[in-house]
């Protein structure tokens, strides 16, 4: 799973999966900055969070796959 600062969320730092994220139909809980400045977007961790995790990996392992 993406970062997490406790068993309840998902907290997602890279912004084109976050990006992932919302295009399937995920709603972050919260946004924010972390204490580095950086944004993340905080996601309820659930069955379709864990799905979306999932798809978000095929997806990723594919398009490095397409670079190679």
């Amino acid at each position: 799973m993406p970062r997490t600062k406790n068993r309840g969320d998902v907290y997602v730092y890279n912004l084109v999966q976050a990006q992932f994220f919302l295009d399937c139909g995920l709603r972050p809980v919260a946004v924010g900055r972390g204490k580095h400045g950086d944004v993340f977007l905080r996601f309820k961790r659930d069955e379709a969070t864990e799905e979306a995790f999932q798809r978000w990996t095929n997806f990723a392992r594919e398009m490095k796959s397409k670079m190679m």
